[in-house]
């Protein structure tokens, strides 16, 4: 879910799926209208995709479990082949930079008519040559959304995005329960907040921090209608939408207009690494990758 204080930008794809008619800005703006009562996709219009386990980040709560042992994904797995000229596809990991062809993978891509975005650690971006890398990949369109996992650095963090090829284009990555926005406030920053997930490493730290993480849930909760005016654009995963109970917070209206669909009716989840699909990330029914032989029948498994 997005709330926009921004008109869309340049038309990036516009195409049919099942029965919906969906145009993508360069922003990120989705606009998707049916004449039907529903809408009923027959392909993901949004891939979340693990890419690599491997990352040095160390983050405690990390959901994935990545670490600096851990193994890359094919990224020549034939299932690319058969995605529709302006899907989405989330590419983070682990750190994707740690994958030896991520850059050969993001062409590809791009000659497919898929729409990369990537998820990094803001500790990554802050490495000189991962940031000129990024500002290429932006510049040469192999790259559009840049999330940026914060850190607690707000400042750093500004100069950082400022200075992209495409600020415009970034999003600072929160987690409820972990991060506290109040410092990010006023910056004119996009934001999103994602939905703590105790799964993994996640699962681990919420066991030890179980008291502190729900207190700052429901501090997060509270502030939720001053932060809803207090950023350019605020999202939220499905996640975040159900622990801080955002629904109450705007109006019948406006979560018609901003609401994109439960997870698994637009969207899905692929980890490259074990060749695995699913609902979403935190999904505990995968299904084998190899099995299947094109996006639809895999997008049709995860909705039936």
């Amino acid at each position: 879910m997005k709330i926009y204080k921004i008109p869309p930008a340049t038309l990036l794809h516009q195409y049919k799926n099942g029965n919906c008619d969906v145009q993508i800005y360069s922003d990120g703006t989705k606009i998707r209208t049916t004449e039907d009562d529903e809408f009923i996709a027959q392909f993901p219009e949004n891939i979340d995709c693990k890419v690599t386990d491997k990352c040095d980040a160390g983050c405690p709560f990390c959901f994935e479990g990545s670490g600096i042992n851990g193994a890359h994904g094919d990224i020549n797995h034939p299932i690319f082949s058969t995605l529709k000229k302006g899907t989405e596809i989330s590419l983070g990991g682990g750190s994707i930079f740690e994958h030896p062809n991520f850059e050969e993978f993001l062409i590809r891509l791009k000659d497919l008519g898929v729409i990369p975005n990537i998820t990094i650690n803001q500790k990554h971006i802050e490495i000189i040559e991962n940031f000129a890398k990024i500002c290429r990949w932006q510049k040469e369109e192999l790259v559009y959304g840049v999330g940026i996992s914060y850190n607690g650095s707000p400042g750093l963090l500004e100069k950082i995005i400022k200075n992209l090829y495409k600020p415009e284009n970034a999003v600072i990555h929160t987690i409820a329960g972990i991060h506290d926005l109040d410092p990010l406030v006023s910056r004119n920053s996009k934001v999103l907040i994602l939905g703590y997930k105790s799964i993994r490493r996640g699962k681990n730290f919420i066991e030890k921090h179980n008291e502190a993480i729900i207190k700052k849930i429901n501090k997060l909760e509270q502030k939720i209608p001053e932060y809803l005016n207090s950023f350019k654009v605020l999202s939220f995963d499905n996640l975040a939408l159900e622990q801080l109970n955002i629904k109450k917070y705007v109006s019948p209206e406006e979560w018609e207009a901003h609401y994109m669909g439960d997870d698994g009716s637009f969207t899905m989840y692929i980890d490259l690494v074990k060749e695995e699909f699913a609902k979403n990330s935190t999904s505990m029914d995968r299904y084998g990758l190899n099995d299947y032989n094109s996006i639809e029948e895999i997008f049709n498994k995860i909705k039936n």
